[in-house]
């Protein structure tokens, strides 16, 4: 999953969509939040890659890359 910031919350280019298991996810902060509403068609199941770390054993989680997030290689 691409992400220009490192995986610290400052940009939008991890974003996905959680179809499944959010309830395993850590909450959404506000400065999370913020960023979601920069990116493109946020939806109110979305979330930062960066941010949706599981911990060992939580659970599964299932997510919608938006075309935006996707990286084509050659």
């Amino acid at each position: 999953l691409h992400h220009n910031c490192g995986m610290v919350c400052a940009c939008s280019t991890c974003h996905l969509y959680v179809d499944k298991g959010e309830e395993h996810l850590p909450e959404l902060t506000d400065k999370e939040e913020d960023f979601i509403d920069r990116a493109r068609n946020p939806k109110l199941n979305s979330r930062l890659g960066c941010q949706c770390v599981l911990e060992e054993g939580t659970g599964t989680v299932e997510v919608t890359l938006p075309d935006q997030s996707l990286i084509h290689g050659d």
